[in-house]
């Protein structure tokens, strides 16, 4: 699973592939925002603001499907989004 998140906001989009992921978040961003601007998050060291697409948690992924993409998240030691309550 993937996500597309703004770093220290909320989460966009989520889905079984990159592509997928992009399209969804792709409905609630801005029109003018470029798509291509998002970044492959590969490491920690993350710009607060960007936007950046991270694999992520089938919990995160079914609680942003439901509940929509105001979650508190964190990125686990395998640079995974998870939902915080996953890290207790």
């Amino acid at each position: 699973m993937y996500a597309v998140y703004q770093s220290g906001y909320a989460i966009y989009g989520v889905g079984e592939t990159r592509e997928e992921a992009i399209a969804r978040a792709a409905r609630f961003l801005d029109a003018d925002t470029d798509l291509s601007s998002i970044h492959e998050a590969t490491q920690r060291g993350e710009v607060y603001g960007d936007l950046y697409i991270r694999t992520c948690s089938a919990t995160l992924a079914e609680a942003v499907n439901t509940e929509g993409g105001d979650q508190l998240y964190e990125i686990n030691e395998d640079d995974v989004l998870v939902l915080t309550s996953e890290l207790d």
